[in-house]
């Protein structure tokens, strides 16, 4: 990539080095990395983003009932070659538009955006909401102190519950894990009918946008710590890979070039 970055990322904070860890910020920086597009990262802690978004000029991902508008990261500020200034919000109309605008690789190859927008709202049924009670509550864990009493706040606001008591304890823990590894094995089964894709790539030879969301997920679980009773694990992500005949350690592996945090 050149020095003269063409998109500024605004992404989430984190006490991590590097400090990328939201799954939804990972997509973004994904096929930026991917198509090779010069871009720079804008930090933000979860109390400043409503704010920062709305003053450049960022539309809100939606709009609540008692008309507050709603911000989030990713978002973005583009300039492509060709065109005027955009700002984006969401990582899915992101990478379209950064795929359709900015040369490198295609994430979304004609023909292929049905299929695509099909497995990943499979994902949004299936997966993530089995995911989420293991990943969400231990999010806090790799938070500054402002984001964390932001974070916990807004989801017992929408969830009504603290994040303490979403997480799963002792056998019940053990037994929603083992409903997201049945899952993982639907998902396993899925690729392995892609045989010109080494059942890795969802489809082609090659990264498809479904792949990098299925990454991104990785990418998370890799940045997360975890107690799980009696297993010598430090992440979430030490469990998910030891799944499938390491299936998800190769197709991490086949992003390790496109991981870099700019």
């Amino acid at each position: 990539m050149s020095s003269e970055p063409l998109v500024t990322l605004y992404d989430l904070d984190s006490t991590l080095e590097p400090k990328a860890f939201s799954p939804h910020t990972w997509r973004t920086r994904l096929v930026l990395n991917y198509k090779r597009i010069p871009y720079k990262t804008v930090w933000l802690a979860f109390p400043d983003v409503s704010t920062t978004l709305k003053q450049i000029g960022v539309p809100p991902l939606s709009i609540r009932a008692d008309g507050t508008p709603i911000y989030c990261c990713p978002s973005i500020s583009a300039k492509p070659p060709s065109g005027e200034e955009v700002n984006l919000i969401d990582s899915g109309p992101i990478a379209e538009y950064l795929d359709a605008n900015y040369e490198g690789p295609k994430l979304f190859p004609p023909g292929s955006k049905a299929a695509q927008q099909l497995f990943v709202s499979y994902l949004y049924e299936r997966l993530f909401p089995k995911l989420a009670p293991l990943l969400v509550p231990i999010t806090p864990a790799v938070l500054e102190p402002r984001s964390v009493e932001y974070y916990e706040r807004a989801r017992k606001a929408y969830i009504g519950a603290e994040m303490k008591d979403l997480y799963p304890a002792g056998p019940e823990r053990g037994a929603l894990w083992e409903t997201v590894k049945k899952e993982f094995d639907i998902l396993a089964s899925i690729y392995d009918k892609n045989e010109e894709g080494g059942g890795i790539y969802f489809m082609g030879s090659g990264p498809t946008y479904a792949d990098i969301v299925m990454v991104a997920t990785f990418l998370w679980a890799k940045s997360l710590p975890t107690d799980r009773d009696g297993a010598n694990v430090t992440t979430t992500w030490d469990i998910i890979k030891e799944w499938n005949n390491g299936k998800w350690v190769k197709m991490l592996e086949r992003f390790s070039d496109y991981r870099q945090v700019v």
